[in-house]
C-alpha cells in the first residue's frame, strides 16, 4: 500500500489521531510516540552517509540521524540532504559594507571597497572621524585618543579620552533652538533716545533710527550634565547691567548677517558682528525630556550670590520684543543673505563640544 493510502486509512481509523505519524512522510520533527516504523539507526544513517534528520527507506519506513550540535549549522545547510552544513550568507545578512569579512562557516566573502575617500573600519565604510564628530554610526572610527561618548540622547560624538582611555565625565552640550529664531524673524523701524538701555548694552552706536532684523533666540542644553556659568558676584565673566538691574554673562552670544554665496552657505560679514552678554536661566523644560532633567527649574538671574547656568533639558528663552534681539541693518542693500548666532563663542563655559553652537537662518531682505 502507498504511504499516501496508508495515510489516508490511519486517518480514517480514528478521529483521535489529527495527522500521520512520521512513517507516512511528514514533515513534523520526531516525537516521542513516533513508533517503531521511524527509528534511530547509526549503523544504517552512517550507511547512507547522513548524519542528521530523516530518511525515508524504500519499504515505507523511515530513520532518524541525529541533530546539528553545531550552532552555525543546520541540516541540509551546505546544500546535501541529511548532512550538516552551514550556509554562507551574504554581506547584507552579516551588516558589513565592505573589506574582506568571515562568513559564519569558516570562510571568508569580499564585501568590497570604499569609495569618496572612505576607510572600511569594523565592516563599514566611515572616514577617520576627528574631535566632536559624531559617530553613532561606527563607534570605532574614532581617531586616536579619541573616544565615541554620548553627549545627549542617543547622539554621540568623539571626544578627548581620560588617562584611562575612557569617556570623560558627562557635560553640558548648549544648542541654539532653530525653531524660536526662524519663525519670529520681522523687520523694524525704531528710534532710540540718549537714555536708551540699548545704547548703553552697545547693541546700537547711539541715538537715531534704525533699521532692525529682530528675532527670538533660545538655547537648550541637551547635555547630560548642568551648563555653569559660576556666580556673578566672584566670577570676572559677569558684567552688572545698570539698565537691567542684574548681573549679564559677557560675551554669551554673536549675531551676524552675512552675505549669502551661491551655494546657500554664510560669506562676509554685513552687519552685526558684536557679542552679547545675557543673564542665563532655566525659563522652561524642553521637549522631549531629557533623562536627569529636573522638574523645576533651579538657575535664576538674581542679586549675583545665586549662580547662573541652564539645567540639563532646561531652555532659555529671550524673546523677540527684548532689547537687542535684533541686528542693525540700516544701509544694508536687499538681497539674500545667513543670519548667524554662535553660542559660548569664545568658549568660556565648559561642554562636551562646540561644533553644534552656530545656528544659520536664511534671510531676504526686500
Amino acid at each position: 500500500m502507498s504511504s499516501f493510502l496508508r495515510c489516508r486509512s490511519a486517518r480514517l481509523l480514528t478521529a483521535v489521531i489529527l495527522s500521520c505519524p512520521m512513517a507516512c512522510g511528514d514533515d513534523e520533527p520526531v516525537r516521542p510516540d513516533a513508533g517503531p516504523a521511524c527509528t534511530a539507526n547509526a549503523t544504517e544513517c552512517a550507511a547512507r552517509g547522513a548524519n542528521c534528520g530523516r530518511v525515508d527507506l524504500p519499504d515505507g519506513t523511515c530513520i532518524v540521524c541525529g541533530t546539528c550540535s553545531n550552532g552555525t549549522e543546520t541540516c541540509g545547510g551546505s546544500g546535501q540532504a541529511n548532512v550538516c552544513g552551514c550556509t554562507p550568507r551574504n554581506c547584507v545578512e552579516l551588516g558589513f559594507e565592505c573589506g574582506m569579512q568571515d562568513s559564519m562557516c569558516g570562510g571568508m566573502i569580499d564585501c568590497g571597497v570604499c569609495l569618496g575617500g572612505a576607510d572600511c573600519i569594523a565592516g563599514k565604510c566611515s572616514k577617520i572621524l576627528a574631535l566632536e564628530e559624531r559617530c553613532e554610526r561606527t563607534p570605532e572610527a574614532c581617531d586616536v585618543g579619541l573616544k565615541c561618548c554620548e553627549v545627549g540622547g542617543t547622539e554621540s560624538v568623539c571626544l578627548t579620552a581620560d588617562p584611562s582611555g575612557n569617556c570623560p565625565p558627562p557635560k553640558a552640550d548648549i544648542v541654539l533652538d532653530r525653531n524660536a529664531t526662524a519663525t519670529t524673524l520681522s523687520f523694524e523701524t525704531l528710534s532710540f533716545q540718549p537714555t536708551s538701555c540699548a545704547i548703553s548694552d552697545g547693541c546700537i552706536p547711539g541715538p537715531g533710527t534704525y533699521q532692525l532684523l529682530r528675532f527670538a533666540t533660545q538655547i537648550n542644553n541637551v547635555g547630560r550634565a548642568a551648563l555653569s556659568a559660576g556666580t556673578p558676584a566672584r566670577d570676572p565673566d559677569f558684567v552688572y547691567d545698570m539698565c537691567h538691574m542684574h548681573y549679564h554673562f559677557d560675551g554669551y552670544m554673536t549675531f551676524s548677517l552675512r552675505a549669502q554665496e551661491t551655494d546657500g552657505s554664510p560669506g562676509a560679514v554685513v552687519a552685526g558682528g558684536g557679542k552679547y552678554a545675557y543673564c542665563i536661566e532655566d525659563v522652561s523644560r524642553v521637549a522631549p525630556l531629557l533623562p536627569g532633567s529636573p522638574e523645576n527649574a533651579f538657575y535664576q538671574c538674581g542679586d549675583g550670590s545665586r549662580p547662573q547656568g541652564l539645567s540639563v533639558g532646561w531652555g532659555d528663552l529671550y524673546e523677540a520684543a527684548l532689547d537687542c534681539q535684533w541686528v542693525d541693518i540700516t544701509g544694508v542693500a536687499p538681497g539674500a543673505y545667513v543670519l548667524e548666532l554662535v553660542a559660548n563663542p569664545d568658549r568660556k563655559l565648559d561642554e562636551s563640544r562646540f561644533e553644534n553652537n552656530t545656528l544659520l537662518v536664511p534671510v531676504v531682505i526686500r
